[in-house]
C-alpha cells in the first residue's frame, strides 16, 4: 500500500492491536439493464474506463446524512481496523466525516474508500471514527461504472481531460447498458443537456469523428449552403462564421497526411479538396467503393466521390472537436417533397442568400423549418407564388420544365 507520512500518533501501540470483527457491510444499488437516470459524476480515477456516478435524487439524502452524522458524538476507533471495516473519516474535499470503508492496511495506516463519493484517501487508524449502525443501513451512494462502447484505441491525456471537462459538475442522463457482473463494472451511456453524448467527445477528441452539431436556436441567421430537395438543405449560421476562419485556416497547415485504406469506415473525418472553390475542406467518409470513396463535405453539405489517395487526415484534433458547420434542415409544407421541380425551384430561391431561420417542427433529429427572407416574407409563400404564376398543371418531367420555365 503507498502510505503518507504520519506523525508518531498514528502508533498504535502493540497490546491495543487485536483481532475484531468487520461492522455490517453497507449494501450497494442495483442499476436495471437499459433503465435511465438522472446523476452527477463524483469521482473518476482512470478516466471513462473507471467512474463513480451518484444519482440526483441521493443528492439531498446525502447532504442530511452527512449532517446528522457532524452532530453525532461519535467515538474514535480504539482497536486497528480490518479490511472491510465500515467506519467515518474527514473527507479531502468537504472536510466533513463521511462514510467510508477500509480497502487496506499496513502498521500504522490504512486506505478508505468513501462510500458515497468513490475517492481513496490513506489514514492512521486514530483519525477514524466507528460508525452507529443506524448509518450503514444508508445504501451506497456512489456506484463505479465504465462508459460503453469506448473505442479501441490508446486514451490520450487530451481525450481523458474532455471527459473530465464534460461531465464537471454537470447533470447528466445516464443509460444502463450492462449490468455490472464480479468481473466488470457496469457498462452506460452518459449525454448532457443538449444530447450530447460523452463517447462523441472522446472521439472527437482522438479524430474518429467529429464533434456532434449544434442544434440552432429556435430563430437564428443563416446561409443557405447547399440544396438537394426540399426535404434536405443544408445551412450554416451566422453566429459561427468566426469558427469557420478558424477551420479554413487550421485546413491550410494540417491536411498534409495521407489517408491509409486500412482506416476508412463509416463517419472517418478526412480533408479533400472542394470542386467547387479548389481548396481543402473539411469532410467525413460516407462510404467506400473500390478506390473511391463517397465524402459528404461537413461544412457545407454537398456530397462528392473522390479517389483514397485524394484524401488527407486532419493532423490536429481542433479540426474534429469543432463540429460541423452545415446543419441538415426540412423545409415545413414540403418536407416530404423531393420532385426535381419544386426542388429547382427552391434552389434558385435560397441557394447562397441569407435568411431568417425558424425551426417548426422536428423530423428526427432534423429540424423541420420556415426561412424568411429580409423583408419577412416566408420562403413557402414564394414557391406557392411561382408555382401559380408559371401554371396550374407543373410539368411531369425535368426535361418538360425547361419549356415550361
Amino acid at each position: 500500500m503507498n502510505k503518507k507520512e504520519t506523525s508518531s500518533e498514528c502508533t498504535v501501540s502493540e497490546d491495543t492491536r487485536q483481532t475484531r470483527e468487520p461492522l455490517s457491510l453497507y449494501t450497494m444499488c442495483k442499476l436495471e439493464k437499459n433503465s435511465v437516470h438522472n446523476v452527477y459524476v463524483c469521482y473518476t480515477s482512470n478516466g471513462p474506463q473507471e467512474f463513480w456516478i451518484r444519482l440526483e435524487r441521493h443528492q439531498p439524502i446525502l447532504r442530511q446524512l452527512n449532517y446528522k452524522l457532524n452532530k453525532s458524538n461519535l467515538r474514535p476507533l480504539n482497536v486497528p481496523p480490518t479490511i472491510g471495516t465500515a467506519c467515518l473519516g474527514k473527507h479531502d474535499e468537504n472536510g466533513s466525516l463521511c462514510r467510508c470503508v477500509v480497502i487496506d492496511t499496513d502498521q500504522e495506516n490504512c486506505a478508505v474508500l468513501f462510500v458515497d463519493y468513490g475517492n481513496i484517501s490513506f489514514f492512521c487508524f486514530n483519525d477514524l471514527y466507528d460508525i452507529p449502525d443506524k448509518y450503514i443501513q444508508y445504501k451506497v451512494m456512489a456506484m463505479r461504472c465504465a462508459l460503453a462502447d469506448l473505442p479501441e484505441f490508446h486514451l490520450t491525456y487530451e481525450a481523458i481531460h474532455a471527459f473530465r471537462t464534460f461531465f464537471n459538475n454537470n447533470l447528466l442522463k445516464m443509460t444502463v447498458i450492462e449490468e455490472g457482473t464480479s468481473k466488470n463494472l457496469p457498462l452506460c451511456s452518459l449525454s448532457d443537456s443538449n444530447n450530447i453524448n460523452a463517447i462523441n467527445v472522446i472521439k472527437s477528441t482522438l479524430m474518429l469523428e467529429y464533434f456532434p452539431y449544434t442544434i440552432p436556436d429556435i430563430s437564428s441567421n443563416v446561409v443557405v449552403k447547399y440544396v438537394h430537395d426540399c426535404s434536405k438543405f443544408y445551412v450554416q449560421q451566422k453566429s459561427r462564421e468566426k469558427e469557420l476562419y478558424e477551420v479554413c485556416a487550421m485546413l491550410e497547415k494540417n491536411c498534409l497526411t495521407s489517408l491509409k485504406n486500412s482506416l476508412l469506415q463509416e463517419g472517418l473525418p478526412c480533408c479533400a479538396i472542394s470542386p467547387i472553390d479548389n481548396k481543402w475542406n473539411r469532410a467525413k467518409v460516407l462510404s467506400k467503393e473500390n478506390d473511391v470513396v463517397r465524402i459528404s463535405y461537413v461544412d457545407y453539405g454537398n456530397e462528392d466521390m473522390v479517389k483514397i489517395e485524394d484524401l488527407k487526415v486532419p493532423t490536429t484534433n481542433h479540426l474534429t472537436t469543432i463540429s460541423p458547420l452545415a446543419v441538415e434542415c426540412s423545409l415545413s409544407e414540403y418536407d416530404d417533397e423531393k420532385d426535381r421541380v419544386t426542388s429547382k425551384m427552391l434552389q434558385n430561391l435560397i441557394s447562397g442568400k441569407e435568411f431568417k431561420l425558424e425551426i417548426i417542427d422536428w423530423k428526427g433529429t432534423v429540424p423541420v423549418v420556415e426561412l424568411l427572407n429580409d423583408r419577412g416574407v416566408r420562403v413557402t409563400t414564394l414557391l406557392e407564388r411561382l408555382w401559380g404564376s408559371v401554371s396550374l398543371d407543373p410539368p411531369s418531367s425535368y426535361e418538360d420544365e425547361l419549356d415550361w420555365r
